[in-house]
């Protein structure tokens, strides 16, 4: 199993000196950029809109970065940019969420995993959970829809132009590949409803009427993989038990274990960075304070 160091972030209160997302994205080296999108998409598999494009571009977990894909992905990366460009580039500079680096685990084959840094966004001020845009008024304390500043919300929910104004956290200690991780896992985020603005929003009404609807702290599909881990885990568990019991546990349950194992130890690394993350949070209200 490959061994991870994680880095404990801290988040700076003086955010407003710090560079927007579609800053960075204007700056970017493509090339970076490209391998980093590549392992985000790779790594997805319960996403509608992902699934088609790995299977435009022709993406999966067995397939290289070759020439080709690269070069297509690096004009799906710069058409999407470009489109960012014209249409947010002359907003006000004026930002309400922040991006902060969070490390992400994922299971591999043959006891491996693999560590991902990804783009955590943070309210700086209230929104209101039925449009996810800030609210310009204070909110009532006993309003039902409103989302308190510094909390933690899923980039795909919210509307491209607070997206792409949000300002960037980067750490210091963060070296280039896990700075192009994190840029590229925002790309991956914004696109999760759709390739356009218009798909996306309509995307993202469904989304909220349905948190509406069953519960406002309801995840993502995609942030679902961890209960299918826990089902998956407990499948094998049980039937390995079984076949011990009948004498029948041969290489192929010993294999089945130990991935069960293995998706425990991603499940558990995943929680332990949930918690730390929320410590973090916690250390910037107080700056701010």
């Amino acid at each position: 199993m490959n061994q991870c160091y994680e880095q404990t972030p801290t988040i700076r209160a003086n955010h407003e000196l710090s560079a927007t997302l579609l800053d960075a994205l204007r700056v970017c080296e493509q090339d970076d950029l490209v391998t980093a999108f590549y392992t985000w998409t790779a790594l997805q598999d319960l996403n509608t809109i992902h699934r088609d494009l790995q299977s435009e571009q022709g993406i999966s977990n067995k397939a290289s970065l070759n020439k080709k894909l690269r070069k297509k992905l690096s004009c799906f990366l710069a058409d999407m940019i470009e489109r960012f460009d014209q249409s947010f580039g002359s907003l006000p500079d004026e930002s309400f969420t922040l991006l902060v680096p969070s490390a992400v685990f994922y299971p591999q084959t043959h006891g491996r995993m693999l560590r991902m840094v990804q783009a955590q966004c943070i309210t700086l001020q209230s929104f209101d959970l039925r449009t996810y845009c800030p609210r310009l008024a204070p909110a009532k304390s006993s309003c039902q829809y409103h989302l308190a500043p510094h909390s933690v919300v899923s980039l795909a929910l919210l509307p491209w132009q607070y997206a792409l104004t949000s300002r960037l956290c980067m750490l210091d200690t963060l070296c280039r590949a896990e700075r192009y991780e994190f840029l590229a896992s925002a790309i991956w985020l914004m696109t999760y409803f759709g390739l356009d603005e218009q798909t996306v929003r309509e995307g993202q009404k469904r989304e909220y009427q349905r948190r509406i609807k069953q519960g406002i702290l309801t995840p993502l599909l995609h942030e679902d993989i961890w209960m299918a881990y826990r089902d998956q885990i407990r499948g094998i568990e049980v039937g390995f038990d079984v076949a011990r019991a009948l004498d029948l546990d041969g290489p192929a349950w010993q294999k089945h274990i130990h991935q069960a194992h293995l998706l425990q130890s991603v499940i558990d690394l995943n929680e332990a960075q949930k918690k730390q993350f929320a410590s973090c949070i916690e250390d910037f209200v107080c700056q701010e304070h």
